[in-house]
């Protein structure tokens, strides 16, 4: 695994890739909505920049004490 994480800054990406990433291809954006619908994307147009993680896990919530209102004083569970 040489490259666990990386940043392509799609702005500055150059012709053949430039052409190849303004194509719409089925895309799956992961956000607030889940499921969320597939739809036809062009990265190029879509995106600034694209950050591949090798390894991803789940999200887990805090412990009840740690969560509060949004004013409230925050903590990392580690």
């Amino acid at each position: 695994m040489p490259h666990p994480v990386y940043l392509l800054d799609l702005r500055t990406v150059r012709e053949p890739a430039r052409q190849w990433l303004t194509a719409s291809r089925p895309t799956t954006e992961i956000g607030t909505v889940w499921p969320a619908p597939e739809a036809d994307t062009s990265l190029l147009v879509s995106s600034d920049l694209h950050v591949h993680f090798h390894h991803v896990d789940g999200a887990r919530l805090l412990p009840a004490e740690g969560r509060g209102a949004p004013d409230a004083e925050c903590r990392v569970a580690t």
